[in-house]
């Protein structure tokens, strides 16, 4: 009898174990492209996410499992068109010259100066707070402008600005977005290139286009998306959203790392070519020639490779220049040393250039 009874407390402290370490692991259905998906602990999740880099991003879908470009179509007929060539020069032009490289300093400075945005940190949320903060301050008594959380089931919210549009097109929708967590094999994570330095060049376009009271045609919305790091959470919440919402998005741009390149290197603005519009890509070269000063490159960054690629799933048009080719990618990232004396902030200063530059020829244009 006694046991009998050793057994059974054996047994029930083994499934209490179990049960535990399950709690703490959980599974986790991890997409590693189009045709292959797994289900992972999330431990390995973690680990990949620090170890991700070129070419090894994946998406987590453990919550929309479901989620393609099948689902647009019960509600678009057509795609919004894309323009071939640039036309807002007189409209952009002048606004390029009120990008502040100090403004793109002290951004990127704070916001990597938390000691971690990783997705279920308490500094994750302050930073959220502050991008909130900053919105809302530069927005300060535009009533066609709304700044929003977009609330997710894990503790980082991302962060949403809106410009309404009030032209015919006005319920077409264009992103300009980046994302605001970080993450680290060891230490801190001060993500200062990925993705203080997309994040905060799209805050910055914003301060530009409020000061100057900007009116788009389209609407425009700013994204600061949570969780990018560990399989896309974020944009995939927030696309899958506005996809049950019917709403139509023109085209989204994602800027991911925007503030390196190595050391006798050539500076150039490298276009993701796969997981992405090739209309939209051919547009934004058009756009680098016109607003920039550097060069093109063109190249394949694999699957889920940033935010951009949550958005080109559902079905819209999605675009993601990059800072610099694989050869001479930032060895920093996802470690203590992804910190701000490291970047070059004229760099930087391009891609915002293009950023601006996008936004406003896309938010104006019309197909009529």
């Amino acid at each position: 009898k006694e046991r009998g009874k050793m057994k059974a407390i054996v047994i029930v402290l083994l499934v209490l174990v179990v049960a535990c370490v399950a709690q703490r692991d959980e599974l986790r259905l991890i997409e590693f492209n189009s045709t292959h998906r797994s289900w992972v602990p999330q431990s390995q999740v973690v680990q990949m996410a620090t170890e991700c880099g070129i070419g090894k991003g994946f998406m987590d879908v453990t919550d929309h499992q479901d989620l393609n470009s099948t689902l647009i179509q019960t509600y678009v007929k057509a795609l919004p068109a894309i323009p071939t060539k640039p036309s807002q020069q007189s409209l952009v032009n002048p606004l390029l010259t009120q990008l502040n490289i100090q403004n793109l300093h002290k951004f990127i400075s704070t916001f990597s100066s938390f000691p971690t945005r990783y997705y279920t940190s308490k500094t994750s949320v302050e930073a959220s707070d502050w991008l909130h903060g900053q919105y809302t301050n530069f927005a300060s008594g535009r009533t066609d402008i709304s700044i929003s959380f977009f609330a997710h089931k894990f503790l980082e919210p991302s962060v949403i600005a809106r410009i309404e549009g009030n032209g015919p097109n006005k319920d077409e929708i264009v992103i300009l977005g980046g994302h605001i967590d970080s993450i680290s094999r060891s230490g801190n994570a001060p993500g200062a290139d990925d993705d203080a330095s997309g994040s905060m060049s799209v805050l910055e376009i914003f301060r530009v286009l409020v000061l100057n009271n900007f009116k788009p045609s389209r609407t425009i919305e700013f994204h600061g998306y949570a969780a990018e790091e560990v399989g896309l959470l974020g944009s995939q919440d927030i696309a899958s959203a506005y996809v049950k919402q019917g709403k139509i998005v023109a085209s989204m741009m994602q800027l991911d790392m925007t503030a390196y390149f190595a050391p006798g290197s050539t500076p150039v603005i490298s276009i993701t070519s796969d997981y992405t519009s090739k209309e939209l890509n051919a547009f934004v070269k058009e756009l680098i020639v016109t607003y920039t000063a550097l060069p093109v490159y063109v190249e394949a960054c694999g699957y889920a490779c940033s935010d951009h690629a949550s958005w080109n799933k559902v079905g819209f048009a999605a675009c993601h220049p990059f800072e610099a080719p694989q050869k001479y990618d930032n060895k920093q990232i996802h470690t203590s040393s992804d910190v701000l004396s490291r970047l070059n902030l004229e760099h930087a200063m391009q891609f915002a250039r293009l950023g601006l530059g996008y936004v406003v020829e896309l938010s104006t244009f019309t197909s009529n």
